[in-house]
């Protein structure tokens, strides 16, 4: 009975321990599986941290290679950008120091005139050196030689008449030239028609110093190129325009047509009663100024014409515009010249 008892405790002793094995086994298995697979989520969890941050990182380094390059071009292209302006720069001053050294050729160069109505002729010499113009010498000769700037008793009638002698009048404008370097002067009150054979030289003058030709050139006798040149303008306060034509033959001028037309077409000069008021107030009508100065134009070759008393204004006109008319026919060029005149 004892030994019954004693056997039966073994076996649960045993059953015990088998149980208690078992159970430690299973928790065993179970911290196991848990460690194993909190590893496996950790490792996964770490491996996509790992990947998501080297992702984000690739990425941030492709934003940053982009942006950098980005940067890389933009400074390449600010630099190109910069080079072009840098050159377009240089271009420039060099076009600029081109334009300012390729200017008058060195020498003394000299331009005469025929003689006018009263045997005074025009004579303007000029010094070049180192490009520029240095001194102007524009003055009227007669047959004898004298000059018109020493004349006392012509500069005294004309100081009286006109405000200004001959000899004030050339002595500005010579003086115009040196500083300002080009022919287009002011008018010097008083003296327009010295002022307008002064800038016709002048002109004559620095084209021969741009070409070097020192040779002495007749301004009145310089050949023009057969053609029809024609001037025209803008209507005046009045509604009138400059019309001007020039028709050149075997190199002289054989035909001045200068006149004012108005919107419709009608001639200034053909204006009968703006005519007549005009010669009851000055002694002389349009029509007869603009005549007489086309027929003067043609028989001297020269703008060295005498002014119409009572016409200035018309005459003043007739004579700029016929230079310019003169200069484009000894070109050749036959494009019509358009000049604007204030239309107060």
């Amino acid at each position: 009975m004892e030994m019954k008892k004693l056997l039966l405790k073994s076996s649960l002793l045993l059953g015990s321990v088998f149980l208690l094995t078992a159970c430690g086994s299973n928790e065993t298995t179970e911290e196991t599986t848990v460690a194993e697979t909190t590893e496996a989520v950790e490792e996964t969890t770490v491996a996509e941290t790992t990947e998501a941050v080297e992702e984000t990182t690739e990425a941030d380094s492709e934003e940053e290679t982009t942006e950098a390059d980005s940067e890389e071009e933009t400074t390449e292209a600010d630099s190109e950008e910069e080079t072009t302006e840098a050159d377009s720069e240089e271009e420039t001053t060099d076009e600029e120091s081109e334009v300012a050294t390729d200017g008058l050729q060195d020498g003394t160069y000299t331009v005469v005139g025929n003689p006018d109505e009263r045997g005074w002729a025009v004579k303007h010499t000029i010094e070049v050196k180192d490009g520029k113009v240095t001194t102007s010498d524009f003055d009227y000769y007669n047959e004898a030689g004298d000059r018109k700037t020493e004349d006392e008793e012509y500069n005294k009638n004309m100081k009286d008449k006109a405000g200004v002698s001959s000899k004030e009048a050339i002595e500005q404008l010579n003086a115009a030239l040196v500083e300002g370097q080009e022919a287009e002067v002011e008018v010097v009150s008083g003296a327009t028609h010295t002022a307008e054979n002064f800038v016709k030289s002048a002109t004559a003058l620095l084209e021969k110093a741009a070409k070097g030709d020192t040779e002495e050139t007749n301004i009145d006798e310089v050949a023009l190129v057969d053609g029809e040149y024609t001037l025209k303008s803008n209507e005046d306060e009045r509604g009138w325009a400059h019309t001007f034509t020039l028709v050149v033959k075997d190199g002289k001028v054989a035909e001045s047509k200068y006149d004012m037309v108005d919107k419709d077409g009608n001639l200034k000069s053909e204006n009968e009663e703006y005519n007549t008021s005009m010669k009851e107030k000055s002694g002389a009508s349009f029509a007869e100024a603009v005549e007489a100065l086309n027929a003067g134009l043609v028989e001297k070759q020269s703008t060295d014409l005498e002014v119409v008393s009572g016409a200035t204004s018309t005459y003043d006109a007739f004579v700029e515009y016929a230079n310019l008319l003169l200069e484009a026919a000894a070109k050749g060029d036959t494009e019509t010249i358009e000049v604007e005149v204030a239309a107060e």
